[in-house]
């Protein structure tokens, strides 16, 4: 079955018109004709068929390996297992390599390999896989075309992964520039964009600078799209971020909405999960903490069932939670979620990474209040090296 799902998509292949393919798609053809004047049955037809594509296999070895390969290496992906992909997907590109410079298996392979590695925490290797991705589709499509903002936005992810924002912001700027100019046409990419600038500046702790992004997505989103869409929703859920400080009860109002349309079109989904953290979060700026750890122990539960081989996902509730349990003086259970949220940050995340400074200070809090001074004291000293680590940086860059 798999050789089989490999011929078909290898039929759907665009050839070179090299003299060998050339003349089996003549005999192809001769044999059909032949087939028709003297052997009119379908049989017929399927074995001429069957026979141009092993002799195009046969031809053109090298992409049909690379296809095969890169089949394998997507199924194992998507069950999540990521070493075994990896491996595929490099063999894959050893093959794509062979093939034409502009053949579009090589900016496709490069994706999945940025994407394999990604998810395995090899960083060092999705960085220059992504490079190349950028750097083919740029010489193949042009440094606009909507394949090649999708490479761009790719490494704009590792660098914010590797907490090295000075490379994520320019990238994403471009990004949003690129789509501005086909806003009427693609509203859905250009709110997406708009909102992954704005979620940079959220991680830089500069809302002021992210609200207008968010804002001008939340416009896009609700002029453009279904508002039940997901993602009218979540330009809905990063605009209340950047106004839930001034404006509580405008963005209360936002965030019930979100929840209500997410459970009637995405319930049980990642989607919902998402609305009841941001009314979560709105919640504790209301001082409604029962009602915050409710709703935040829920989307734990959708993201936990949704994502069952990815506990990253948790990372972010679980730290929200933690704050939630230390208001309410819980302090055993805040104590636990912190240590998950930072066992998870730890294990997939960079080290370097802006946001795990709040939950360092938030845990430290925590620890003063328990009396047990010296981890208090270790988890600032981290805290402020990481701030100085960016201080370092930015200067460098300005410099």
């Amino acid at each position: 079955m798999k050789l089989l799902a490999a011929f078909l998509r290898f039929s759907d292949r665009s050839f070179p018109w090299t003299l060998g393919n050339a003349l089996a798609v003549a005999a192809f053809l001769v044999a059909l004709l032949a087939a028709a004047t003297f052997w009119p049955n379908c049989l017929t037809a399927f074995l001429c068929v069957t026979g141009l594509l092993i002799a195009l296999a046969f031809l053109n070895h090298h992409a049909f390996l690379q296809l095969l390969h890169e089949g394998y290496g997507v199924r194992a992906f998507e069950c999540g297992k990521y070493a075994e992909a990896e491996g595929h997907f490099r063999k894959s590109w050893a093959r794509a390599q062979m093939l034409l410079p502009m053949d579009q298996a090589r900016p496709r392979v490069l994706r999945w390999l940025t994407l394999a590695t990604r998810a395995q925490g090899n960083y060092d290797d999705a960085e220059a896989f992504a490079l190349k991705w950028v750097a083919q589709s740029e010489k193949s499509l042009g440094t606009n075309h909507p394949a090649t903002l999708v490479a761009v936005d790719a490494l704009a992810q590792v660098y914010e992964t590797l907490a090295r924002y000075g490379e994520a912001l320019p990238l994403l700027e471009r990004i949003v520039d690129a789509r501005e100019t086909r806003k009427s046409t693609e509203p859905l990419e250009y709110a997406k964009a708009l909102d992954s600038l704005g979620s940079l500046w959220m991680t830089l702790a500069r809302p002021e600078r992210a609200e207008p992004y968010f804002q001008h997505a939340f416009e896009v989103a609700s002029q453009s799209l279904d508002s039940s869409s997901r993602e009218a929703l979540i330009a809905c859920g990063l605009f209340c971020l950047t106004r839930v400080a001034k404006h509580p009860n405008e963005a209360a109002a936002l965030a019930e909405s979100a929840v209500a349309r997410a459970e009637k079109s995405w319930p049980a989904s990642t989607t919902l999960a998402d609305c009841l953290s941001v009314l979560a979060m709105v919640r504790r700026y209301q001082s409604r903490y029962g009602e915050a750890e409710e709703i935040l122990r829920r989307s734990l539960d959708i993201r936990k069932k949704c994502h069952p081989r990815n506990p990253l996902v948790t990372h972010e509730d679980l730290g929200s939670l933690a704050r939630i349990l230390l208001h309410q003086g819980q302090w055993a259970d805040a104590e636990e979620c912190f240590r998950e949220t930072l066992r998870l940050r730890d294990e997939y995340l960079a080290p370097t990474d802006l946001a795990i400074v709040t939950v360092l200070l938030e845990y430290a809090e925590l620890m003063e209040l328990m009396n047990r001074l010296d981890e208090a004291h270790g988890l600032r000293q981290r805290a402020e090296q990481i701030l100085e680590f960016h201080k370092a940086l930015h200067g460098d860059q300005q410099a």
